[in-house]
């Protein structure tokens, strides 16, 4: 949990740098970064999405990113568009700090067919067999819908180590304050709103990241079949959050 505190305090300061409020209260999460957990600059050619071995890095592709991983040996992926990632392995103690750069592979040369558009030998290959068959406009909702997630995640989790903090309710015990409790509750309320956001963020990424990869095609050459994809995501917070899609293939 102080990894992910850390990291959205310092994805809030490069997102919004010219915030003072934002400075005060973000600026001493990301100095106990510094101090506590491994810090690691990464650079891409071109904005990346980045993963610390199974695990999403929260935030939008950028070709530079600041990034605080549990002291040890990790392994972060680079990813960009058209399936191409990139792995290395980075490793250091608390307080210590290391960078990566990463190039990302030329887009690979899609293979076309050399036989003609009239006559029998088209009609016998027919339409071009793949599993890209979602409109890009599912793909950029999800993209959207990430980002206001980690929006809101960031305000949340910020917000959470603020107000009132875990040293204003200890003190509120600790001198008999009549809201003591009130402040504990606030807290813990806070907390389960940030774990949740956590959670439904990282799926409604993780959802986004693989309809992207898989299913999306952006060349405009859909399936060309009778039963079109049609896919609807959706999301639960009835009992925990939960998230996925229904429809057919």
């Amino acid at each position: 949990m102080v990894v992910r505190k850390c990291l959205l305090a310092q994805l809030g300061l490069e997102t919004y740098p010219n915030s003072e409020r934002l400075k005060k209260i973000a600026a001493p999460l990301v100095d106990k970064g510094r101090a506590e957990m491994l810090q690691v600059s990464v650079e891409c050619n071109e904005p990346c999405s980045l993963l610390d071995g199974t695990r999403i890095v929260h935030g939008p592709a950028a070709a530079r990113r600041t990034i605080f991983l549990t002291p040890g040996e990790h392994t972060v992926h680079a990813g960009w568009s058209d399936e191409r990632t990139v792995a290395q392995n980075v490793n250091g103690g608390a307080g210590e700090s290391a960078s990566l750069s990463f190039t990302a592979p030329p887009i690979p040369v899609k293979e076309t067919s050399s036989a003609t558009t009239t006559g029998p030998a088209a009609q016998d290959h027919g339409a071009e067999s793949t599993t890209r068959t979602l409109n890009p406009l599912y793909f950029y909702i999800g993209a959207g819908a990430t980002a206001v997630l980690g929006g809101v995640l960031i305000w949340s989790g910020i917000d959470t180590v603020n107000n009132p903090g875990a040293e204003k309710v200890r003190q509120a015990y600790q001198t008999n304050a009549k809201n003591a409790d009130a402040l504990y509750n606030q807290g813990r309320d806070a907390q389960l709103r940030t774990n949740l956001l956590i959670a439904a963020t990282g799926v409604v990424g993780a959802a986004t990241a693989v309809i992207g990869i898989f299913f999306t095609d952006f060349t405009g050459k859909q399936k060309k079949t009778e039963d079109t994809a049609k896919v609807t995501p959706w999301v639960s917070y009835n009992s925990g959050v939960a998230a996925g899609a229904m429809g057919r293939f």
